[in-house]
Protein backbone atom coordinates (compact mmCIF):
# COMPACT_ATOMS: atom_id res chain seq x y z
CA UNK A 1 0.00 0.00 0.00
CA UNK A 2 2.52 2.61 0.98
CA UNK A 3 4.54 1.58 -2.38
CA UNK A 4 1.14 2.57 -4.20
CA UNK A 5 0.93 6.00 -2.82
CA UNK A 6 4.29 7.02 -3.27
CA UNK A 7 3.53 5.83 -7.06
CA UNK A 8 1.01 7.86 -7.40
CA UNK A 9 2.48 10.68 -5.18
CA UNK A 10 5.37 10.91 -7.71
CA UNK A 11 3.15 11.17 -10.66
CA UNK A 12 1.13 13.50 -9.15
CA UNK A 13 4.32 15.64 -8.77
CA UNK A 14 5.73 14.78 -11.85
CA UNK A 15 2.52 15.68 -13.75
CA UNK A 16 2.50 19.02 -11.91
CA UNK A 17 6.07 19.87 -13.18
CA UNK A 18 5.51 19.16 -16.39
CA UNK A 19 2.07 20.96 -16.89
CA UNK A 20 2.58 24.41 -15.11
CA UNK A 21 5.47 25.07 -17.59
CA UNK A 22 3.22 23.89 -20.30
CA UNK A 23 0.77 25.73 -19.28
CA UNK A 24 2.53 29.06 -19.15
CA UNK A 25 4.15 28.94 -22.07
CA UNK A 26 0.56 28.72 -23.39
CA UNK A 27 -0.72 31.53 -21.01
CA UNK A 28 2.38 33.62 -22.47
CA UNK A 29 1.88 33.14 -26.02
CA UNK A 30 -2.32 33.73 -26.14
CA UNK A 31 -0.67 37.12 -24.22
CA UNK A 32 1.53 37.99 -27.16
CA UNK A 33 -0.85 37.13 -29.62
CA UNK A 34 -3.25 39.25 -28.09
CA UNK A 35 -1.07 41.87 -27.88
CA UNK A 36 -0.25 41.38 -31.90
CA UNK A 37 -3.80 41.67 -32.64
CA UNK A 38 -4.82 44.48 -30.65
CA UNK A 39 -1.97 46.52 -32.37
CA UNK A 40 -2.65 45.44 -35.84
CA UNK A 41 -6.23 46.37 -34.93
CA UNK A 42 -4.83 49.83 -33.94
CA UNK A 43 -2.92 50.24 -36.99
CA UNK A 44 -5.30 49.44 -39.28
CA UNK A 45 -7.79 51.99 -37.57
CA UNK A 46 -5.08 54.90 -37.62
CA UNK A 47 -4.40 54.05 -41.18
CA UNK A 48 -8.48 54.34 -41.30
CA UNK A 49 -8.36 57.67 -39.71
CA UNK A 50 -5.62 59.26 -41.86
CA UNK A 51 -7.57 58.05 -45.11
CA UNK A 52 -10.57 59.58 -43.94
CA UNK A 53 -8.68 62.83 -43.02
CA UNK A 54 -6.79 63.19 -46.18
CA UNK A 55 -9.75 62.54 -48.17
CA UNK A 56 -11.77 65.22 -46.13
CA UNK A 57 -9.58 67.92 -47.61
CA UNK A 58 -7.97 66.27 -50.82
CA UNK A 59 -9.36 64.69 -53.71
CA UNK A 60 -8.86 60.94 -53.25
CA UNK A 61 -6.18 60.82 -56.68
CA UNK A 62 -4.31 63.38 -54.55
CA UNK A 63 -4.70 61.58 -50.89
CA UNK A 64 -4.07 57.86 -52.08
CA UNK A 65 -0.86 59.10 -53.56
CA UNK A 66 -0.13 61.01 -50.26
CA UNK A 67 -0.48 57.90 -47.90
CA UNK A 68 1.53 55.95 -50.35
CA UNK A 69 4.01 58.40 -49.84
CA UNK A 70 3.41 58.74 -45.83
CA UNK A 71 3.92 54.78 -45.45
CA UNK A 72 6.53 54.88 -47.72
CA UNK A 73 9.98 55.41 -46.69
CA UNK A 74 11.08 58.95 -46.44
CA UNK A 75 13.34 60.35 -48.41
CA UNK A 76 16.25 62.67 -47.60
CA UNK A 77 15.33 66.15 -49.50
CA UNK A 78 15.65 69.34 -48.79
CA UNK A 79 12.30 69.62 -50.43
CA UNK A 80 9.04 68.39 -49.30
CA UNK A 81 7.02 66.14 -52.68
CA UNK A 82 5.27 68.63 -54.70
CA UNK A 83 1.68 66.85 -55.64
CA UNK A 84 1.04 68.51 -59.43
CA UNK A 85 -0.69 67.53 -62.19
CA UNK A 86 -1.60 69.14 -65.37
CA UNK A 87 -5.31 69.12 -66.58
CA UNK A 88 -5.67 70.68 -69.84
CA UNK A 89 -10.06 70.56 -70.24
CA UNK A 90 -11.99 71.27 -67.34
CA UNK A 91 -14.68 72.95 -65.70
CA UNK A 92 -14.94 73.97 -62.53
CA UNK A 93 -18.41 75.02 -60.69
CA UNK A 94 -18.34 77.12 -58.09
CA UNK A 95 -21.32 77.85 -55.56
CA UNK A 96 -21.92 79.26 -52.47
CA UNK A 97 -24.93 80.19 -50.43
CA UNK A 98 -26.84 83.32 -50.93
CA UNK A 99 -27.68 85.61 -47.29
CA UNK A 100 -26.06 83.09 -45.32
CA UNK A 101 -24.99 85.76 -42.85
CA UNK A 102 -28.40 86.30 -41.96
CA UNK A 103 -28.86 82.52 -42.04
CA UNK A 104 -25.98 82.46 -39.13
CA UNK A 105 -27.50 85.19 -37.02
CA UNK A 106 -31.07 83.21 -37.07
CA UNK A 107 -29.19 79.44 -36.22
CA UNK A 108 -27.03 78.58 -33.34
CA UNK A 109 -23.36 77.18 -34.22
CA UNK A 110 -24.86 73.46 -33.40
CA UNK A 111 -27.74 73.81 -35.93
CA UNK A 112 -25.97 75.81 -38.68
CA UNK A 113 -22.81 73.08 -38.89
CA UNK A 114 -25.89 70.61 -39.44
CA UNK A 115 -27.49 72.08 -41.69
CA UNK A 116 -24.86 72.24 -43.58
CA UNK A 117 -23.04 68.87 -43.31
CA UNK A 118 -26.67 68.00 -44.32
CA UNK A 119 -26.70 69.76 -47.89
CA UNK A 120 -23.10 69.37 -48.72
CA UNK A 121 -23.28 65.22 -48.24
CA UNK A 122 -26.29 65.97 -51.03
CA UNK A 123 -23.98 67.82 -52.95
CA UNK A 124 -21.33 65.17 -52.43
CA UNK A 125 -23.88 62.51 -53.68
CA UNK A 126 -24.74 64.14 -56.79
CA UNK A 127 -21.08 64.89 -58.24
CA UNK A 128 -20.22 61.46 -57.87
CA UNK A 129 -23.82 61.30 -60.12
CA UNK A 130 -22.88 63.99 -62.45
CA UNK A 131 -18.94 62.67 -63.01
CA UNK A 132 -17.54 65.93 -60.94
CA UNK A 133 -15.13 66.06 -58.13
CA UNK A 134 -15.54 68.06 -55.12
CA UNK A 135 -12.01 69.76 -54.42
CA UNK A 136 -13.14 72.29 -51.14
CA UNK A 137 -15.53 73.59 -48.92
CA UNK A 138 -14.67 76.66 -47.82
CA UNK A 139 -17.58 77.68 -45.14
CA UNK A 140 -20.57 78.11 -46.50
CA UNK A 141 -18.48 77.66 -50.63
CA UNK A 142 -18.88 74.60 -52.44
CA UNK A 143 -17.19 73.90 -55.49
CA UNK A 144 -16.28 71.03 -57.54
CA UNK A 145 -14.35 70.06 -60.66
CA UNK A 146 -15.60 68.30 -63.95
CA UNK A 147 -12.52 66.44 -66.56
CA UNK A 148 -10.28 65.57 -63.45
CA UNK A 149 -8.72 63.02 -62.59
CA UNK A 150 -9.63 61.30 -65.53
CA UNK A 151 -10.47 63.47 -68.81
CA UNK A 152 -14.27 63.73 -70.48
CA UNK A 153 -15.27 65.48 -73.26
CA UNK A 154 -18.30 66.74 -71.76
CA UNK A 155 -17.03 68.13 -68.70
CA UNK A 156 -18.86 71.28 -69.41
CA UNK A 157 -22.04 69.44 -69.55
CA UNK A 158 -21.82 67.59 -66.30
CA UNK A 159 -21.37 70.93 -64.42
CA UNK A 160 -24.26 72.47 -65.79
CA UNK A 161 -25.95 68.97 -64.85
CA UNK A 162 -24.94 69.46 -61.44
CA UNK A 163 -25.46 73.15 -61.13
CA UNK A 164 -29.39 72.25 -61.85
CA UNK A 165 -29.48 69.58 -59.74
CA UNK A 166 -27.77 71.53 -56.90
CA UNK A 167 -31.01 73.97 -57.43
CA UNK A 168 -33.33 70.94 -56.88
CA UNK A 169 -31.82 69.70 -54.17
CA UNK A 170 -31.67 72.96 -52.46
CA UNK A 171 -35.33 73.48 -53.20
CA UNK A 172 -36.16 70.18 -51.79
CA UNK A 173 -34.43 71.32 -48.71
CA UNK A 174 -35.70 74.69 -48.22
CA UNK A 175 -39.32 72.57 -48.36
CA UNK A 176 -38.18 70.37 -45.47
CA UNK A 177 -37.76 73.76 -43.36
CA UNK A 178 -34.74 75.10 -43.75
CA UNK A 179 -35.59 79.02 -45.06
CA UNK A 180 -33.48 81.63 -45.88
CA UNK A 181 -31.36 79.70 -48.10
CA UNK A 182 -30.75 79.94 -51.77
CA UNK A 183 -27.73 79.59 -53.76
CA UNK A 184 -25.91 80.99 -56.21
CA UNK A 185 -23.55 79.39 -58.57
CA UNK A 186 -20.99 79.76 -61.58
CA UNK A 187 -19.47 77.56 -64.07
CA UNK A 188 -15.95 78.51 -65.76
CA UNK A 189 -14.72 76.72 -68.64
CA UNK A 190 -10.50 75.79 -68.84
CA UNK A 191 -9.36 74.53 -72.45
CA UNK A 192 -5.92 74.14 -73.57
CA UNK A 193 -3.72 77.08 -71.91
CA UNK A 194 -0.42 77.09 -73.34
CA UNK A 195 0.65 78.31 -70.08
CA UNK A 196 0.52 76.61 -66.58
CA UNK A 197 -2.66 77.70 -64.27
CA UNK A 198 -3.33 76.53 -61.01
CA UNK A 199 -6.35 75.42 -60.45
CA UNK A 200 -7.10 78.32 -57.11
CA UNK A 201 -6.43 80.70 -60.35
CA UNK A 202 -9.41 79.37 -61.76
CA UNK A 203 -11.58 79.11 -58.63
CA UNK A 204 -10.72 82.78 -58.08
CA UNK A 205 -12.02 83.88 -61.23
CA UNK A 206 -15.23 81.83 -60.96
CA UNK A 207 -15.90 83.79 -57.92
CA UNK A 208 -15.26 87.00 -59.31
CA UNK A 209 -17.81 86.02 -62.14
CA UNK A 210 -20.49 84.55 -59.24
CA UNK A 211 -19.86 88.34 -57.56
CA UNK A 212 -20.57 89.94 -60.41
CA UNK A 213 -23.59 87.69 -61.32
CA UNK A 214 -24.82 88.40 -57.93
CA UNK A 215 -24.71 92.25 -58.28
CA UNK A 216 -26.77 92.36 -61.13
Amino acid sequence: LLSSIVVVGGTNVAGALTHHPRELAQRQAFLETRQCVEARLTTQRENQQQERLLLSVLPRHVAMEMKADIAGKPKDTMFHKIYIQRHENVSILFADICGFTSLSDQCTAEELVRLLNELFARFDRLAAEHHCLRIKLLGDCYYCVSGLPEPRPDHAHCCVEMGLDMIDAITGFVGKGSNGISYASAIDIEQKEKRKIEIEDRISKAARKNELDGSK
